[in-house]
């Protein structure tokens, strides 16, 4: 048996869910974590004891840190992380796609053989419970020979709908096959064997952003040594489906992934009628045991009474433990690089067939290079690249100015990140040296940025308020003459009726008894506000409030908590007017603060409009534009904290440490307060939008539309 010291590689979001999976693996050590991120690195190091961090992985591999290796890099990484690993003779664990090009596959397989080392590929799907389940079943001769497979998905999908096109899967239009469609794929293959793509074809491209194309969708068909197949799939749908359709010799099987669920149809002896009766019967009775298990099985991993169970992780783990079991043994996993290789060979088979340009969008010719000087400009912003960013910096340039705006993605942004005007850095609000060289010269920053932050309550704040306090000191050091530091109503307490909001109202004093974004919200204020204080520094701090228009989602949080699209778990009854903003005018609400004298220094300003509309008026605007049976259900404050109660005892009867739920949090979500702007359109001489209809047309009628595209 080999060493079963394990390094991850790549401290990103997924990394978390591997050491819990491993974590049941308890003859399995994670020994190392490499990370060019060492903060990131060492949050996920403290987790477990005796674990090293490493910035670079041949540092790692020449003090020979681990055995084996998980590769959780971005996937344009997987080859040249994976060449190094295999080339030492270590039995690597590869996130799906193995590779992004045949030649990739082919180098990582060259490695492995060369290095006599493991190769397994994370298509973690495979493993969810249902399919596992009806394959047992299969296997055991329960329904005769498979005949026929069909695999229909439609999936929302958040960076779509966010406009979040810096991430990989948008960089090129193939890309989206190896991300997304490579999952179905490998549930299918693993059902029919080695296939071809007979067929594909793609719905028309839409043009993303200047040079960024996108399919929303494929129809492709499939023959496998087994049998036949087809798939359905497409991107950013409002109800999500995920549906795999089995028929064989003596029944047929519909496996609902999404729901864990199986939906079997067979026969009975009797004639047609009685057959079609109890079958029906048998399939439901069959799905409301399959729903009642999984609930308890729910409840009893909350509790600890039970392991994890939920479809994802589930996958994850039987993934993992699987490539571990068979590097043990000497055996190659069950998902190997020459699987691995074969889904990335059918998804670019696909794009092939379907005319799918494998060309990568542009990068702006504005892009300023890690090692070139940075220009001088007016304005330097933190977070330009977002929903409010991508309009204040529209206003920005109308005004006159020059921009720098810092962004960790610079693919797929809207054109006036093109203008000769603006200039585009790659940085992280949370690195020291991004922010300086992001502040440059500039005589004005503006912060949007809140850090990326997630995980534990601590975690969060180290980010948010980090990162808002290093822009503050940048600021000083360099000597930049105002700091506009966007923050939000939600670092306020808004639960008392009928008080009166104003720029005097100061941060919720009782932050601790707030949720994680809200604390840290407040926090960033008053340690800003300190250093203003005690060290001069030049800020100013505007609160938006509920931000709506083009270029977000219609289902806004603010009116209440949408489980799904369908329906609004109201955060009170809806019906008191919420402090709604057009997005332009928290833009306009930037340029005037960089513009006003000094009386803004020190100030927080609430920037909101004057159309106070409630939450069931703008559901049913929003019903009445989309056509769809949008729903908004009234919850009363001390329903909601009962119910958060339970899921705390549940937690900590679990052995969670979490905070206890309070009050405080849901009564300020539902805002029933009062606001009084007055004394901000003087100070920074600006206006909200007051119309009904032009608030109508641009805060809910054009995002809407955009979900009808």
């Amino acid at each position: 048996m080999v060493g079963r010291r394990v390094g991850i590689i790549g401290a990103g979001y997924i990394a978390q869910t591997h050491l819990e999976a491993l974590a049941a693996l308890p003859s399995v050590q994670v020994a190392a974590i490499v990370d060019p991120n060492v903060k990131a690195a060492e949050r996920l190091a403290a987790q477990r004891s005796g674990v090293r961090v490493f910035a670079d992985l041949a540092t790692a591999i020449a003090e020979k840190a681990f055995d084996r290796a998980h590769v959780l890099v971005p996937p344009h990484l997987h080859a040249a992380v994976g060449e190094q690993l295999l080339s030492a003779g270590i039995a690597t664990f590869m996130e799906k796609p193995l590779g992004v090009t045949a030649e990739e596959t082919a180098r990582l397989l060259a490695a492995a053989d060369a290095g006599n080392a493991r190769l397994g590929v994370n298509q973690n799907l495979i493993y969810h419970p249902a399919l596992q389940t009806f394959c047992k079943d299969l296997e055991a001769g329960r329904y005769g020979r498979l005949r026929h497979v069909s695999a229909s998905i439609a999936v929302p999908l958040r960076q779509l709908a966010g406009r979040q096109f810096g991430h990989w899967m948008f960089e090129r239009p193939s890309n989206i096959l190896l991300e997304q469609m490579v999952h179905p794929l490998s549930q299918v293959i693993h059902l029919i064997g080695r296939a071809t793509i007979t067929a594909a074809v793609a719905r028309p491209a839409i043009e993303l952003a200047p040079g960024m194309h996108f399919h929303k969708g494929f129809e492709v068909m499939l023959q496998g040594e087994r049998a036949p197949a087809q798939l359905h799939m497409a991107f950013g749908e409002n109800y999500p489906a995920w549906l795999v359709t089995v028929v064989c010799d003596d029944g047929a099987v519909v496996i609902d992934m999404f729901r864990n669920q199986i939906t079997r149809l067979g026969r009975t002896p009797w004639l047609d009628a009685a057959d079609t009766a109890l079958v029906g019967v048998k399939a439901g009775f069959g799905l409301v045991g399959q729903g009642v298990r999984d609930f308890a099985r729910y409840v009893g991993a909350q509790v600890r009474l039970a392991r994890r169970s939920d479809v994802f992780f589930t996958g994850m783990r039987g993934s993992i433990a699987a490539f571990h079991e068979a590097v043990d043994v000497g055996d190659n996993p069950p998902i190997d690089g020459a699987f691995g290789g074969h889904l990335v060979g059918l998804c670019l088979d696909v794009a092939r067939l379907a005319g799918v340009s494998d060309a990568p969008a542009p990068l702006p010719a504005n892009v300023v290079a890690p090692d070139a000087p940075v220009p001088a400009y007016d304005v330097a912003v933190f977070g330009g690249t977002g929903f409010i960013g991508r309009v204040a910096v529209e206003k920005l340039v109308e005004a006159g100015y020059s921009v720098g705006v810092v962004a960790r993605n610079l693919r797929g942004l809207a054109p006036v990140f093109r203008h000769e005007k603006v200039h585009l850095l790659r940085g992280d609000v949370t690195r020291a040296a991004d922010v300086e060289r992001g502040v440059g010269s500039a005589k004005y920053v503006v912060n949007l940025a809140h850090g990326g932050a997630s995980g534990s309550r601590q975690q969060i704040v180290d980010a948010m308020v980090g990162s808002a306090e290093l822009v503050a000191r940048v600021c000083m050091e360099k000597g930049v003459a105002r700091l506009l530091h966007v923050s939000s109503i939600a670092g306020l307490y808004l639960g008392e009726p009928g008080a009166v909001i104003s720029p005097q109202t100061p941060p919720d004093p009782q932050g601790a008894e707030r949720g994680d974004y809200s604390f840290a919200k407040a926090e960033a204020e008053r340690r800003l506000l300190a250093l203003h204080r005690e060290k001069g520094l030049p800020v100013t701090i505007q609160r938006p409030g509920v931000v709506v228009g083009d270029g977000t989602s219609p289902f806004h949080s603010g009116l209440g908590l949408f489980n799904n699209d369908q329906y609004c778990l109201g955060w009170n009854d809806g019906r008191n007017g919420l402090p709604f903003v057009l997005v332009e005018d928290v833009a306009t609400a930037v340029v005037a603060a960089l513009k006003a004298d000094d009386r803004v220094l020190g100030r927080t300003d609430n920037i909101v409009g004057g159309v106070y509309m409630s939450a069931r008026e703008y559901l049913d605007i929003l019903k009445g534009i989309l056509g769809r049976p949008l729903v908004f259900r009234p919850q009363s404050v001390w329903l909601q904290v009962l119910i958060d109660r339970g899921k705390w005892l549940v937690k900590r009867v679990g052995g969670k440490q979490v905070p206890f739920p309070t009050p405080r949090d849901f009564a300020s979500r539902g805002m029933p307060v009062r606001w009084d702007i007055s004394e901000t359109e003087s100070v920074l001489g600006w206006s909200p939008n007051r119309d009904r209809e032009t608030f109508i047309e641009r805060g809910i009628r054009v995002p809407a539309r955009a979900l009808l595209d």
